[in-house]
């Protein structure tokens, strides 16, 4: 099946050899989400989703996603821990790895979740007085608002 083994656009590249993962991850993604798609073209799981995965690329500009064939990469497969296909990872430089599962078509909004959740911006601290003394307390040691609202 020729357009599944295609890169799918600009924003979908074709991973070949472990080093092009952590070149985007640690340097070339400026930050942004990476979306690691392993995938293996007799999966029949893969093939499903690919169309999908395509058109994820092709709409959020600000995230790179990897393609990893798993039959000409399985060091780097088995490297990456995976066990199962298709599967995902998702890696900010700043933090790393930040999550990692297998999503079929039916669970497609497992994907669509996990990458709405880690492109949410940031909590910001409030620098107003309206939380009192815990949260300047807070601010000072650089912790979020957010954390301080967990807690509550």
């Amino acid at each position: 099946m020729a357009s599944f083994e295609g890169t799918g656009g600009l924003s979908r590249v074709q991973i070949e050899e472990s080093r092009q993962v952590d070149r985007a991850i640690d340097g070339e993604s400026g930050g942004m989400l990476v979306v690691v798609d392993v995938f293996a073209p007799w999966c029949r799981a893969c093939r499903a989703l690919y169309p999908k995965i395509v058109a994820m690329a092709e709409e959020q500009p600000d995230m790179i996603f990897l393609a990893v064939n798993y039959d000409a990469n399985k060091l780097l497969a088995h490297e990456l821990g995976v066990k199962v296909l298709p599967y995902f990872l998702l890696y900010r430089s700043s933090r790393g790895k930040i999550a990692g599962f297998s999503a079929s078509l039916s669970k497609i909004q497992m994907l669509r979740d996990a990458i709405q959740h880690h492109t949410d911006p940031p909590c910001e601290i409030d620098h107003g007085e309206r939380l009192g003394d815990a949260a300047s307390i807070a601010q000072e040691l650089g912790l979020h608002r957010c954390l301080l609202e967990q807690q509550a």
